[in-house]
């Protein structure tokens, strides 16, 4: 390998793990910006502070985290970064909210645990649109006894999200084609692009 490619490599699975933080909480609908967006941000980087500091104080939690990280950045899973996030979100959440409660005790009076429940309160808001989203496409009826859900909701770019959702479509459309013109048992080639 050159180093431009273990650069570009690096880099590209640093974006994917952060797009995977997002898409853990968030689902994305009609814009190309969510005000939780920026909630989830500011919660990664106080949960980033909250992992240095612990890893200074050479807390067990800190090394498992720091570890887990590493690997997912060494060992990169094209487009499935996100089923990695979900094992570590409350340790994440938990170095978040030890920020914050940590400034606190060093800067103000404020009992921390009145402001941790504020910050509980501000996450929940960031996701209750999208488990309500969640909730009303359960609800919303089943397909040959599933509930249908598409992945272009976790996509944060929104024309790219756009451009998924058109091909999924097609790709129905054709399916429908293919079934109603072909036998149960033929075998078909369908290249997907």
């Amino acid at each position: 390998y050159s180093h431009e490619s273990i650069h570009y490599s690096f880099a590209e699975q640093l974006n994917a793990i952060i797009d995977a933080w997002f898409v853990s909480w968030l689902y994305y609908w009609n814009s190309e910006f969510v005000l939780s967006y920026l909630l989830f941000a500011f919660i990664g980087i106080a949960a980033l502070i909250g992992l240095i500091i612990r890893l200074f104080k050479h807390e067990l939690d800190a090394y498992y985290l720091a570890l887990y990280l590493f690997i997912l950045i060494l060992w990169p899973h094209p487009g499935q970064a996100t089923r990695f996030i979900y094992p570590i979100l409350f340790i994440i959440i938990f170095h978040a909210f030890y920020t914050f409660a940590y400034l606190l005790r060093k800067k103000t009076k404020i009992k921390s645990t009145i402001v941790i429940n504020i910050i509980l309160v501000i996450v929940l808001s960031g996701i209750v649109p999208s488990l309500s989203y969640t909730w009303n496409r359960y609800k919303s009826g089943k397909e040959d006894g599933y509930h249908i859900y598409k992945e272009f909701y976790n996509i944060p770019d929104y024309t790219k999200a756009r451009q998924n959702a058109e091909i999924q479509v097609t790709m129905y459309s054709d399916f429908d084609k293919i079934k109603k013109q072909t036998n149960e048992n033929d075998r078909i080639l369908f290249p997907h692009t």
